[in-house]
């Protein structure tokens, strides 16, 4: 039952989400973290230029991913985006989208290494921690979604859609303990 209701609910928020971000290409929200001093940004002009050119790649590697996200291929567009990752691993745009297109494609485990990768990067982001809790909810981790929703919540205090869900989930949960204490009182001699 929770599961049932979950995903309503959450395909529901992630409908909203989507089209409320959609207008937005992943190559002109990317924000990757700075590279680390001796790394590949920080070497000779020589390699900077193979890092340019492997930054264009990753670009356009997440251009094509969302361009298969919108027609719904999502295993193509997952596999752009990891291989955007393995140029810009810190990518919270490509972490974001790929996690998406596995909760679209029924990979919820996927999604939340994705978007735990992505809360570590960005703790205060109330997307990564609404998609997470999305796909816990999905996996029938109510608990763990709900710990999410909340965290999201202390972010976006307005956000009167995760509040419904918060609320819905645990109306379910309660519903489900009060079935489960009626059916223990009925074995019960």
């Amino acid at each position: 039952m929770i599961n049932r209701n979950c995903k309503f609910h959450v395909i529901m928020v992630i409908v909203l989400v989507f089209f409320v971000f959609s207008g937005l290409s992943c190559a002109s929200t990317a924000k990757s973290k700075p590279a680390a001093k001796g790394t590949a940004a920080n070497t000779p002009a020589n390699a900077t230029l193979v890092t340019t050119a492997g930054t264009d790649e990753a670009t356009a590697a997440l251009n094509r991913g969302d361009d298969y996200f919108q027609v719904g291929e999502y295993s193509s567009a997952i596999s752009e985006y990891t291989f955007a990752l393995r140029t810009l691993p810190n990518n919270t745009s490509a972490l974001n989208n790929r996690g998406l297109s596995y909760i679209f494609s029924g990979n919820y485990e996927k999604a939340v290494i994705d978007y735990t990768a992505a809360i570590d990067l960005e703790p205060d982001n109330p997307v990564f921690l609404n998609r997470r809790g999305s796909a816990f909810c999905l996996m029938g981790e109510a608990d763990k979604a709900i710990d999410d929703f909340t965290s999201e919540l202390r972010i976006d205090p307005d956000n009167k859609n995760t509040e419904a869900l918060v609320a819905g989930i645990e109306k379910t949960k309660l519903n489900l303990q009060k079935e489960k204490s009626e059916l223990e009182q009925m074995i019960q001699p």
